[in-house]
């Protein structure tokens, strides 16, 4: 259930824009338990619904934990990511190969961190030639952190006019 509503609440980001572009998704809590069960396996379904269909995606597992230690914890969660059992095995690979290239983690702790996060963004979309359509975040972290968060996001991470911005709190 958690999984049908989390992937209709984002499909909905993506069907209201008319013109494609390049979103972006950060998962902050990456490694935490809701993420590891349920919330990598629903963006990878959502990619796997949304590939082809005009949208690029990078996907961005954040979390205070320090980066080496921080992307151990997310591939392994990421090697673990199951297709559907009406996919074709060879047609699976590929797909996960995309989203395992596609995602990559990064520790959001200090305003610096969501400094870098909106620079790396902007380069990626801007090397790639692309278009940016906007951003979601995505709140699997306990209610306390919210503010400080919703704080460096405004401060340091909006995309540029034009772009959305959608954040997402996991209850």
């Amino acid at each position: 259930m958690l999984l049908a509503a989390m992937c209709l609440a984002l499909l909905g980001c993506l069907q209201a824009q008319e013109l494609k572009g390049h979103v972006s998704i950060i998962l902050l809590g990456a490694t935490g338990d809701l993420a590891k069960k349920y919330l990598w396996q629903g963006l990878f379904q959502l990619y796997l619904d949304e590939a082809g269909k005009g949208h690029s995606f990078s996907f961005h597992g954040a979390a205070l934990t320090a980066p080496q230690q921080g992307q151990k914890l997310m591939d392994k969660v990421l090697e673990s990511l199951s297709c559907p059992k009406d996919l074709v095995p060879s047609r699976c690979d590929e797909l996960k190969g995309q989203f395992l290239q596609l995602s990559q983690y990064r520790q959001l702790k200090t305003v610096e961190d969501y400094q870098t996060l909106n620079k790396d963004i902007e380069t990626q979309v801007q090397q790639d030639g692309l278009w940016e359509a906007g951003r979601i975040f995505y709140f699997s972290v306990p209610p306390f952190a919210y503010a400080d968060i919703a704080r460096n996001i405004n401060s340091s991470c909006r995309p540029h006019p034009g772009a959305w911005l959608r954040v997402v709190f996991e209850k």
